[in-house]
């Protein structure tokens, strides 16, 4: 191993994380936009929730398999960082789903101290990563930022995107006239229960 393998990630990581949950999003607008149906108001709120779970269940998945292969979740993947064992081989997939379900529980249970001792400890390990003796390694701290970037504006062109076809099909007008109708049937349901009673 080369001595850039060998740095151990502390700051790198917040980037990393970012840049996974970056293209996460990017990948649900740029979806939202094509599987949204402008003639339909609250049929979009289910397209949407049904989108984000899909999406969130598949990258559940595929971030396994790069834990497993590469070393790491999409955005760590993308940005040269790797979670290896102590032994230097990647983690299994036991290992992986202990590490990313249990040890980042204890993690965050404690007002977020195990993320915040990576900080402070020698091999910038947090609660997860002990408990699962692996360690985070960066190549590029530069390729981290880069690539950080590219997933920030590749975000923030998505959303002006999804913004300027919700406007354009002037979807949330239409969910707005839908709640009225909804809220004039509920008026006239009330008042005919009313005159029911007397």
């Amino acid at each position: 191993m080369s001595k850039n393998i060998n740095s151990y990630a502390k700051f790198s990581r917040i980037f990393a994380f970012m840049t996974n949950s970056f293209v996460f999003l990017t990948i649900f607008l740029i979806l939202t936009i094509f599987f949204t149906n402008q003639n339909k108001s609250l049929g979009n709120i289910f397209i949407w929730i049904n989108l984000y779970l899909t999406l969130n269940l598949l990258f559940i998945i595929l971030n396994g398999i790069l834990f497993v292969k590469s070393g790491g979740d999409v955005g760590k993947v993308l940005s040269g960082i790797s979670v290896k064992n102590g032994d230097g081989t990647f983690l299994s997939v036991r290992d992986y789903i202990f590490r990313e379900f249990i040890g980042k529980f204890f993690s965050t249970v404690y007002f977020n101290l195990g993320y915040l001792y990576i900080f402070f400890n020698k091999k910038a390990q947090g609660f997860h990563d002990l408990l699962t003796e692996s360690y985070v390694y960066v190549k590029s701290p530069i390729r981290v930022f880069v690539v950080f970037v590219i997933s920030l504006v590749a975000f923030i062109v998505s959303l002006f995107l999804l913004l300027n076809n919700f406007a354009t099909n002037k979807i949330f007008e239409k969910m707005g006239e839908h709640a009225q109708v909804l809220q004039s049937e509920n008026q006239i349901l009330q008042s005919e229960n009313q005159s029911n009673f007397q």
